[in-house]
């Protein structure tokens, strides 16, 4: 029997297996690129719904024993995630002296020292 092909014809080169693996690395690398910053992204934002979730229940305590209505610094205990710190400062004040507005600033991020992953700042209003 006579093969028709000539050698150059005969199967796969050196030069197209290698051509198959750059592609074939290309596409995998793409793909774990991608996979990663998917990921980063979902961890991300469940952070920031963490944290939402936290400064909801702070606004929500801000007047009660917990978090009084007064100038000062309230913070998270050492043992707390997601690290929160709360300022109250004097705003204005009525003439009269009975009502006081303050303003309240809330950070709240991963933990001690590190970007803030939410920061609000609202007014209280405070009637004697």
């Amino acid at each position: 029997m006579h093969d028709n092909h000539t050698d150059s014809e005969a199967g796969y080169t050196l030069l197209e297996t290698l051509v198959a693996f750059v592609i074939l690395s290309m596409s995998v690398t793409a793909f774990f690129q991608a996979w990663s910053v998917s990921s980063n992204s979902a961890r991300r934002a469940a952070d920031q719904s963490s944290a939402v979730a936290v400064a909801d229940s702070l606004l929500n305590r801000i007047g009660t024993s917990d978090l009084p209505l007064r100038p000062g610094i309230f913070e998270a205990n050492e043992a707390e995630l997601p690290y929160w710190r709360v300022e109250i400062e004097p705003y204005a004040s009525a003439p009269d002296g009975g009502t006081h507005l303050f303003m309240v600033r809330m950070t709240v991020s991963d933990s001690r020292g590190s970007t803030p992953l939410l920061d609000i700042d609202t007014l209280r209003l405070l009637t004697l």
